[in-house]
């Protein structure tokens, strides 16, 4: 559960995850077009149900691709979003020295949006100072 201040935001924040859930042949999978295009259908459709839902997006670490996934989930977030979104990246670093791209997004009518912000910022300043 992750609370700020005076407002509990567990019921209000989802996570989003792009993973690679099957790869037999183990090569890069290959480039879809439509995805970005579902991707943003999905988020859409999400974020019109209520101004004060917020996503952590994770990018999937497994194959050790994930600043790719995460460059390329910028691209398509820069493409399809406009101001009515922000998002805020971080990078956290493990005791191996990996690096894990993590993001924030929600809108700009976010009524809590100074204080998700605040403690986005807080908890990855205190992750990555702690390792």
């Amino acid at each position: 559960m992750i609370c700020l201040t005076k407002y509990c935001l567990n019921e209000n924040t989802y996570e989003f995850s792009i993973i690679v859930a099957d790869n037999p042949t183990s090569k890069n999978p290959i480039f879809d077009a439509r995805t970005s295009y579902t991707i943003a259908g999905i988020f859409r459709d999400f974020y019109e149900q209520s101004d004060e839902y917020l996503t952590i997006y994770i990018c999937d670490s497994s194959d050790e691709r994930q600043l790719v996934r995460h460059r390329k989930f910028r691209q398509w977030f820069l493409y399809f979003t406009n101001d009515d979104f922000l998002k805020m990246d971080a990078i956290i670093e493990d005791e191996n020295h990996q690096l894990f791209p993590v993001s924030i997004i929600f809108k700009e009518k976010n009524p809590y949006k100074v204080e998700i912000s605040t403690a986005f910022l807080k908890l990855i300043e205190s992750y990555n100072r702690g390792k």
